[in-house]
């Protein structure tokens, strides 16, 4: 597993691939205060006293994030569609009783 991380980082990290980023998506993604994201200001959770290991390891959480946000947009859009099919506006007086 750390030699695929390893080989992912050559391929999506290295300068030629941020470099073809850059020209493929244009303009960097800006924070809300309108400014770019810095790496290295990036919480990580944990220490690490390499800073290039700190950096791949930032890149690592941030593809993670991406994924789990992918991940609950799908859990949003199946509870959207179960609720489509189990919510029934009608009402039908013979399945209940309203009061006591």
């Amino acid at each position: 597993m750390f030699k695929s991380i390893c080989i992912f980082i050559e391929d999506n990290l290295s300068s030629e691939a941020i470099q073809r980023t850059k020209e493929e998506h244009g303009k960097a993604k800006m924070n809300k205060s309108g400014e770019t994201l810095d790496i290295d200001e990036v919480p990580l959770g944990f220490e690490v006293s390499d800073p290039l290991l700190r950096r791949a390891a930032v890149a690592l959480r941030l593809l993670h994030i991406g994924y789990l946000r992918r991940l609950q947009n799908q859990a949003n859009a199946a509870i959207v569609q179960v609720q489509a099919l189990t919510a029934d506006p009608k009402t039908d007086g013979t399945l209940g009783k309203v009061g006591f």
